[in-house]
């Protein structure tokens, strides 16, 4: 990769449009905890609340730098005071959503993109956040866990919060103008 294309992509990634759509994104992801909009999954000390609607979203069209930043405002609120465990499986998750919605599904025809971002927001959960939580959770803060089955916990309480965002952010992504789908960094 040549010089100026370097400087190009930087320019991009680290654009003010990147940063202040970031902020925003997880900004309100924050405010949702601070507001404490939570459920808590039985069993567990962890919570389902909104914010997965405005990480997805926000990492999708800001990248993996804006997906960085919206990741670590979207865990350092984490009402069970883990937050490192949340900013981690955050940024996992985040970065993930990113990378797929610039490399897979962006570009598709409709029905493809509905399914692949339902896929992506299914994996969000399931490979990303949730075992990035809970080896966070072991590696940060020493928590003696068994993991399969606070894993099948997690995953359980965390089903119909991943179908929210699924529909929610979907219907979003449907009413855009196909110009406006396409990712801010690149």
């Amino acid at each position: 990769m040549g010089k100026i294309q370097y400087r190009r992509v930087l320019a991009r990634l680290f654009s003010a449009r990147v940063l202040v759509a970031a902020i925003i994104f997880g900004g309100i992801a924050t405010i949702l905890l601070v507001a404490r909009l939570t459920v808590p999954i039985p069993g567990t000390r962890a919570v389902s609340d909104p914010r997965e609607i405005f990480t997805t979203l926000g990492s999708a069209f800001t990248g993996p730098v804006g997906a960085l930043l919206i990741a670590f405002l979207a865990g350092i609120a984490e009402p069970n005071g883990v937050p490192l465990a949340s900013i981690m499986a955050h940024i996992l998750g985040c970065i993930w959503v990113s990378l797929a919605y610039r490399e897979f599904i962006y570009r598709s025809k409709i029905f493809k993109l509905l399914l692949l971002w339902a896929l992506t927001i299914f994996l969000y959960y399931d490979v990303f956040l949730i075992p990035g939580y809970l080896i966070s959770l072991v590696v940060f803060y020493a928590q003696p866990i068994n993991f399969f089955e606070m894993y099948t916990l997690l995953a359980s309480g965390a089903f119909p919060e991943s179908i929210i965002t699924i529909v929610l952010t979907s219907l979003i992504i449907l009413i855009l103008p196909v110009r406006y789908r396409r990712p801010w960094w690149i």
